[in-house]
């Protein structure tokens, strides 16, 4: 396996035997043409067939063009990009790329999952919140949780404080409660959609309890 990282990580970066680590730098001007038309080309000599992007940025997605690789692989977290990311952009692929498969790992044992939408009406409605939820439950605690929220932020959101609060404990009412206070620690609602966090508490305490 090769890893083409910045100059930062090679300290920090563990490998196997047998590994090559190659350092993409990071220089600025005519310099940085230079450097990247080297590394172009080193990445070429190899005739890769699929890239890893663990960064899921323009850069890394380069880097992926650079080697040659016929496929990139991108995290799903690393998918979507907000505006503050960038304004003009709805997820990370470039003018050249197309989604040819979502891999989606096999479930924990023993785990339960859940789907919950909000609407305003019943069928064919954009949802107001919604909830997917994945719950693990081992020794009557909650051993490993998933969250991820729609329709309150301009990409899926998952709710890692959400999750952090519910593992390790018994799934009841108040941990679901628990859990949904914590899914909006922090939001900063708009001026006409302030309802929206009570919305999303109850709606995540409300997925979490099907799961019970």
């Amino acid at each position: 396996m090769n890893f083409a990282v910045g100059e930062k990580v090679v300290e920090v970066l563990i490998v196997r035997p047998g590994d090559e680590v190659i350092v993409a730098p990071r220089t600025r001007g005519l310099r940085r043409v230079a450097d990247d038309l080297a590394l172009a080309r080193r990445l070429r000599r190899q005739r890769f067939d699929v890239a890893l992007d663990l960064h899921g940025g323009p850069r890394s997605a380069w880097l992926t063009w650079a080697s040659g690789a016929r496929e990139r692989t991108v995290p799903m977290e690393k998918f979507f990009v907000t505006p503050r990311e960038n304004v003009r952009r709805e997820n990370v692929l470039q003018p050249n790329e197309i989604l040819t498969a979502i891999d989606v790992p096999t479930a924990p044992v023993g785990a339960k999952a859940v789907y919950v939408k909000e609407m305003v009406r019943e069928i064919w409605d954009f949802a107001l919140c919604s909830v997917a939820a994945m719950v693990t439950v081992k020794d009557g605690v909650v051993a490993d949780a998933r969250i991820v929220l729609g329709g309150v932020a301009p990409v899926p959101y998952r709710a890692l404080k959400a999750e952090a609060a519910l593992t390790g404990k018994p799934l009841t009412e108040a941990s679901a409660a628990a859990a949904g206070r914590a899914a909006t620690e922090g939001a900063r609602p708009l001026a006409k959609n302030a309802y929206k966090v009570p919305l999303t508490q109850a709606v995540v305490k409300r997925a979490l309890l099907s799961l019970a």
